[in-house]
Formats: C-alpha cells, structure tokens, sequence
C-alpha cells in the first residue's frame, strides 16, 4: 500500500456543513490496511495506518442556557465577516451538542 492511502482515508471537511453534517468519518478499513515500507530497508515497514478520530469544537461563550434548533447565541448575534460566516454564527449553538468529528489516518507511531 501507498502512503497516499493515509490521506485519502481521512476524512475531509463534508459535504452539508452549512445544514447541519458535523461528522465525517473517512475509510476506516483503508486506513488500517495501510502499511508504508521503509524507503531503505524495503524488508521494513515504515509505519502502518492509524485511525483516530477527532473531535473539534469552536471557542464558544459558556453555555447559559437550553438552545432550540433556530435559537442564535446572543454573543454573535452581531458578527461581520463573510456570508458563510454569518450563516455559521446562526448555527453556533448547535456546537454545544453536536461537535465536529472526524476521522484521521495518522502513522502508527503517533501518540496522543
């Protein structure tokens, strides 16, 4: 197998973010079957693939209270920036319950 396999079996940013998609898991299966030789000792292998998956929230103000589906975080309420931002800061409360997860294919010897 290629290294190429660690990057094309982590997940990418999703489709469907802007309604709602907070998780993207990759290829689990592709990532564990990679194996990566030694460039010099070709009876070695390099590393072997990694699956982990991440979890991201953004830096939001504390939590004060219980949000609905349409509610906005009073906070950013009057954020500027472009249209995809705008519309994101409308869904920013839904961070608290839903993180963003991920999938990643690192190398094996990697730690926490």
């Amino acid at each position: 197998m290629k290294n190429s396999n660690v990057v094309d079996s982590s997940a990418k940013l999703s489709d469907g973010l802007l309604s709602g998609s907070f998780s993207s898991f990759g290829e689990y299966d592709q990532c564990l079957e990679t194996v990566v030789p030694h460039a010099k000792k070709k009876d070695e292998i390099q590393f072997l693939g990694q699956y982990c998956m991440v979890e991201m929230t953004l830096p939001l103000p504390p939590k004060t209270r219980r949000y609905r589906i349409y509610d906005q975080l009073e906070e950013l309420r009057n954020f500027t920036g472009t249209e995809v931002v705008k519309f994101l800061t409308t869904r920013a409360h839904l961070m608290y319950y839903f993180p963003i997860k991920m999938g990643a294919c690192i190398p094996s010897g990697c730690t926490k």
